[in-house]
């Protein structure tokens, strides 16, 4: 997919829940985490090369952003798809990274990030955490163990309480 269309047309535009600048290549869990909120948001750009005060710098030759870029996707569970890029403007020349929304969760260390205006946030991880059917479900599995354990043996009793404990 080549993306050198659609960044002609927002470079010059404001920082916004869509659109990050970086003057320069970030650390691979920064640019994880811009990934992680925007997939986890409407999707949105990460253009490297350009300054928060919209001034295109360019990237030198020895920035290694394919290499950051996968590792940051290998911080991320599920990983979202994304498509990544070297273009020129203005004679410059910049990195993007294009995001898509994702219709399922996207999780950077367990914990979720979303886009709200120009800022990556935390998401509140008791929010997202808590699902009371997840509680009852729990509940089921016991019952369930200690029907099990009517019939098992020292061995499988010892391993049915084990897991048992483990759901308390």
């Amino acid at each position: 997919m080549d993306i050198t269309n659609e960044i002609s047309q927002i470079i010059g535009q404001a920082e916004s829940s869509t659109l990050e600048y970086k003057t320069v290549l970030p650390p691979s869990k920064n640019i994880a985490q811009i990934i992680c909120a925007f997939a986890n948001t409407d999707g949105g750009y990460i253009v490297l090369g350009v300054s928060d005060n919209l001034e295109i710098n360019g990237l030198s030759t020895d920035f290694h952003a394919n290499a950051i870029t996968h590792k940051a996707l290998d911080l991320l569970s599920p990983q979202p798809q994304i498509h990544y890029q070297y273009v020129v403007h203005q004679g410059k020349k910049l990195y993007v990274i294009k995001v898509e929304k994702s219709t399922i969760p996207i999780l950077l260390e367990g914990k979720v990030y979303k886009r709200i205006g120009s800022t990556t946030k935390l998401e509140n991880p008791i929010e997202i955490q808590f699902n009371p059917y997840g509680y009852l479900r729990i509940k089921e599995i016991n019952i369930q163990f200690e029907t099990y354990k009517k019939n098992a043996t020292s061995a499988k009793i010892k391993l049915i309480d084990h897991y048992q404990s483990i759901l308390k």
